[in-house]
């Protein structure tokens, strides 16, 4: 939720107008459902060994 919630102030700070905030441009809930399909996606990519090094591939 960090990451998503920090994507979207920037957001609203770059393409925002005076009177807009974070909370009215995504709401939420919006961003609630965002971080959880990005979270669902990572913890896949763990499972199926996206991020393992095997030993002896490192320089």
């Amino acid at each position: 939720m960090y990451l998503v919630d920090d994507a979207a102030k920037e957001y609203v700070k770059e393409f925002g107008s005076t009177q807009d905030d974070v909370a009215t441009m995504f709401p939420k809930e919006t961003r609630q459902q965002v971080a959880k399909v990005i979270s669902d996606r990572e913890l896949e990519n763990i499972k199926q060994g996206e991020y393992d090094v095997s030993q002896g591939t490192v320089s």
